[in-house]
C-alpha cells in the first residue's frame, strides 16, 4: 500500500477531480499497474482511479469482447436463416373450408385451431415437388424447392382431436397407443410383455402384419407415418 490519506490528495494517474475526494487509497495490482479507490462527499459510490496502462488494457479487452459478440451474432443469424420456412409457390387448401395459404405452418395451425384436427388425423399429406411426403412443417425448413400440394392419403370421415379413440386399447390396461411402435413399446415398458405373449398382432391399413418391433423395421418408411392399429378383436395369433 503506497498511500492512505483521509484528506484530499493529488494523484497524477487519476482522472478524477481530487478536490472531491474524502479518502484515497493507492496500491499496485498484480500486473504492476496503479489502482486507486476513491470516495466522494455526495455519494457512497466508489470509483476506480486507474493508470493509462490499465485503461489501454481494458479498452483492448472491450474490443475483444465486441469481436466475439459479433461472431456469435453472425452464427445465430446463420442458424435462423437455415431454419426459415420457405413459402410454397402453390396455395395449400383446406379440405373443409375456403381457407388458402402458402405457408405450411399456417395451414397446419388452421387445421388444428379451426377444425380440431391434424394432417395425420385428417388423412392428409403435403407432397413436395421433390417427391417427399410429409405431415409436418419440418421439410419446409430444409428443402430448396418447397412447393407443396395437399393430397389425401385416406378416405373416410376426418377424425378430430377430441373424437373418441379409434385405435385399439391395450389388452392389459386402458391406454390407447396411437402407433404400432408405441403399442409395442407400451407393452414392453409398462407390462414387461410382448404382442406374441398376449397372442395378438397389429394390422396396417396396407395389410402388413406387425408381430413385434423387428417386423416394424421391414415396413415401408413412407407408409409408416400413416400406420394405425386396427381392431384387435378376433386377430389372435396361433
Amino acid at each position: 500500500r503506497l498511500a492512505n490519506s483521509h484528506t484530499a490528495v493529488s494523484c497524477p494517474l487519476s482522472r478524477i477531480n481530487t478536490r472531491q475526494l474524502v479518502n484515497f487509497s493507492l496500491f499496485r495490482n498484480k500486473q504492476g499497474g496503479l489502482l486507486g479507490e476513491t470516495r466522494f462527499f455526495s455519494t457512497s459510490q466508489r470509483a476506480c482511479c486507474i493508470s493509462d496502462e490499465h485503461l489501454a488494457k481494458s479498452e483492448r479487452d472491450l474490443e475483444t469482447r465486441k469481436s466475439l459478440n459479433d461472431e456469435v451474432s453472425r452464427s445465430i443469424s446463420a442458424t435462423k436463416k437455415h431454419r426459415l420456412k420457405k413459402k410454397s409457390d402453390k396455395e395449400l387448401t383446406c379440405p373443409e373450408c375456403e381457407y388458402r395459404t402458402q405457408s405450411v405452418p399456417c395451414w397446419i395451425n388452421h387445421l388444428r385451431r379451426k377444425h380440431s384436427t391434424t394432417p395425420a388425423l385428417a388423412g392428409l399429406a403435403l407432397l413436395c415437388e421433390c417427391g417427399h411426403e410429409s405431415i409436418s412443417e419440418y421439410h419446409s425448413y430444409h428443402c430448396t424447392i418447397g412447393n407443396f400440394t395437399v393430397i389425401r392419403k385416406r378416405e373416410g370421415p376426418i377424425r378430430r382431436l377430441d373424437s373418441q379413440k379409434e385405435t385399439p386399447p391395450c389388452v392389459l390396461c386402458d391406454a390407447y397407443p396411437t402407433t404400432p411402435l408405441g403399442y409395442v413399446h407400451h407393452l414392453h415398458t409398462q407390462h414387461s410383455s410382448t404382442l406374441r405373449k398376449n397372442q395378438v398382432f397389429l394390422i396396417c391399413e396396407c395389410g402388413f402384419e406387425v408381430r413385434g418391433e423387428h417386423s416394424l423395421l421391414k415396413h415401408n418408411k413412407k407408409v409408416w407415418i400413416y400406420l394405425r392399429p386396427s381392431s384387435l378383436s378376433n386377430l389372435f395369433h396361433k
